[in-house]
């Protein structure tokens, strides 16, 4: 199974490091950020930046847009995620199985066999949330 299908993506600012395959938001700013607990994310990053990275300069990341249909790997947090969970962000914007009250960003795809392993989800636009 393919890792990436029907993005949208984007190139947005940064204000320091980021990692790469997290949910983010923009803050107040303008910058892309790691989006918090149970947060509606904007995206995922295609691509990290190092600290080094951002002192020598590079402060943009592509990031694939959260749209109806989109398939994207976002990092899972060390809890384990089931295929077929409705997913949420933590405070890192790692993938969780999103509880009560948390912005459904999209649907996991495969299980997590380990943390921080990368996992394919739907992305689902914010017209799409669930409820979990």
């Amino acid at each position: 199974m393919g890792g990436f299908e029907n993005l949208r993506t984007v190139t947005m600012p940064v204000g320091a490091a980021i990692a790469q395959a997290i949910f983010v938001v923009v803050d107040a700013a303008g910058e892309i950020v790691a989006a918090g607990n149970g947060a509606q994310a904007i995206g995922v990053t295609l691509e990290g930046v190092t600290a080094q990275e951002f002192t020598d300069g590079k402060a943009v990341v592509s990031i694939a847009m959260i749209t109806a249909g989109g398939k994207s790997r976002v990092k899972a947090a060390a809890a384990a995620i089931t295929r077929g969970d409705n997913v949420a962000s933590d405070a890192a914007g790692n993938m969780v199985t999103a509880a009560t009250g948390d912005a459904v960003l999209g649907i996991a795809l495969e299980a997590s066999a380990a943390a921080t392993q990368e996992l394919i989800t739907t992305l689902l636009g914010k017209n799409g949330l669930l409820t979990p």
